[in-house]
């Protein structure tokens, strides 16, 4: 049986590294155990493959805890799965895609990266833009640092619910395999 983490953050950087960890654990979590051909289905006509939303994810993540945070992305991304604004049917196949394994890896090294954003960081630094001050996040939006980082969880978890409602069309659930919380 797993036991989730008693969460007590007494700082507002605690909090965010918090709320990173159960994302990041939730993300993985989703895409724990599927194959290449699982990752790549369309279990839902009209809808994109979990391999297109994880992709797609993993750019977000990278661009508001990454880059607007220290001013440099942890990942190359492919502009292949840029899915706002754009037509699904743009997203029904994708050659040369990244396998499960690879969008597990690329997972793990972007959370060590976004970890690495938070250290040594104050609270009263999360209020300001960071590095997102030389992009239109604050230019255009005057979005700080906080914004980003709440984008990224709030983002990662709508599309990590889409996911499992995929996995479920599927079938790839079960004992082992439903999501789980991991902070309370």
């Amino acid at each position: 049986m797993h036991e989730a983490t008693a969460s007590m953050p007494r700082t507002l950087v605690e909090g965010v590294r918090i709320a990173l960890d159960e994302m990041f654990e939730a993300f993985m979590e989703s895409v724990r155990s599927l194959s290449n051909d699982q990752l790549w289905s369309h279990p839902i006509e009209r809808r994109h493959s979990i391999g297109v939303l994880a992709m797609h994810v993993q750019e977000n993540i990278d661009r508001h805890a990454c880059f607007f945070q220290v001013g440099r992305y942890a990942l190359a991304h492919d502009e292949r799965f840029a899915i706002y604004g754009k037509p699904l049917e743009r997203f029904l196949e994708v050659d040369g895609a990244p396998g499960a394994e690879e969008i597990r890896q690329r997972n793990e090294a972007l959370k060590q990266a976004v970890v690495a954003t938070l250290h040594g960081v104050e609270d009263a630094e999360l209020y300001t833009p960071r590095f997102g001050g030389q992009t239109y996040w604050w230019q255009q939006h005057r979005r700080t640092s906080i914004d980003a980082y709440h984008r990224a969880v709030w983002h990662a978890n709508v599309h990590v619910r889409q996911i499992w409602c995929l996995r479920g069309a599927m079938g790839a659930f079960g004992p082992d395999l439903f999501p789980r919380q991991f902070w309370h």
